[in-house]
């Protein structure tokens, strides 16, 4: 009888053994499949430079502008009350706006982000931690992508509304006529495409996986363009009417700003692990990048 006993007990820890085995090989290929495509990467770990970034030296640094017009422009953070908290991420440290800020932080889209061109597609995702209770002003930007000018296009997310009641992924269609544009608003509303929804679904205080994916945008074949907004593993909505974006290029006109990738513009809260895709996730690849953070 002991012998039995004994055999059932080592079997048992086999089984253990194997099964812990076999999810930790599972967690690394789905981490694996995950970063596929990954193009830009900023954990917030000790340092608000990219921890993946584009070719260019300079990609990898955070920069403080006085506008998103970007007039004057010094290289790291230069705004106090931004900080690394420690610790107090998602995943690690992260990202902390103790207040709302009278400069503006961005990083440079060009490498980081792909110029837009015909049939562009890709993903942006982040987490976010919102202290909406503190927020001031009538609007604020977690996230904006775009090169100063509305009028060339781009893509933002947004608590808005009375009371800050809407939370908003908005592209804005390009049409590159001249006209200076520096906020969504001033676009006019055929241009503009809005998907609104409860910030039940971004609670306060709370992180939140917010990711958008965008498809066909500058369609060469007349496809409608798809725009997908995620709430943590969940599709909460889409957009599909014909997107055009036409940012800047590097070698652009002398003195036009390029695109940018603008963090936190009134925003009171926290912000984790920035990642930008050159491809849209997939559904089952947005959950298991909600999952790989839990």
């Amino acid at each position: 009888m002991r012998e039995v006993n004994k055999w059932r007990y080592l079997r048992t820890w086999i089984l253990i053994v194997a099964f812990c085995f076999m999810a930790g090989r599972t967690y690394g290929q789905n981490k694996h499949r995950v970063d596929d495509h990954l193009l830009f990467y900023s954990t917030f770990d000790d340092t608000t430079d990219v921890n993946l970034f584009g070719p260019d030296n300079d990609a990898g640094w955070i920069y403080t502008a006085d506008s998103t017009r970007r007039f004057r422009v010094l290289m790291n953070n230069r705004c106090p009350s931004v900080t690394i908290a420690k610790s107090e991420g998602k995943i690690g440290d992260c990202l902390n706006f103790a207040s709302t800020t009278k400069d503006v932080l961005f990083y440079q889209a060009s490498p980081n982000l792909e110029s837009p061109r015909s049939d562009w597609s890709g993903t942006v995702s982040f987490w976010m931690k919102p202290e909406l209770s503190r927020l001031k002003a009538d609007t604020c930007y977690p996230i904006q992508l775009f090169d100063g000018n509305w009028d060339h296009g781009g893509f933002f997310v947004r608590f808005c509304g009375e009371s800050l009641s809407a939370f908003e992924l908005g592209t804005v269609s390009g049409r590159n006529v001249g006209q200076l544009m520096p906020f969504p608003e001033d676009v006019p509303e055929e241009q503009r495409s809005i998907l609104t929804v409860d910030t039940a679904l971004v609670p306060n205080d709370q992180w939140t996986m917010v990711s958008f994916t965008f498809e066909n945008i500058n369609s060469s074949r007349r496809e409608v363009s798809i725009v997908k907004l995620y709430i943590n593993e969940k599709l909460a909505g889409e957009i599909r009417k014909p997107i055009r974006i036409n940012w800047m290029e590097p070698d652009g006109l002398e003195g036009e700003p390029n695109a940018s990738v603008f963090l936190g513009i009134n925003y009171v809260g926290s912000v984790d692990d920035l990642r930008i895709y050159y491809r849209p996730l997939s559904g089952s690849r947005m959950k298991m990048l909600y999952q790989a953070a839990q």
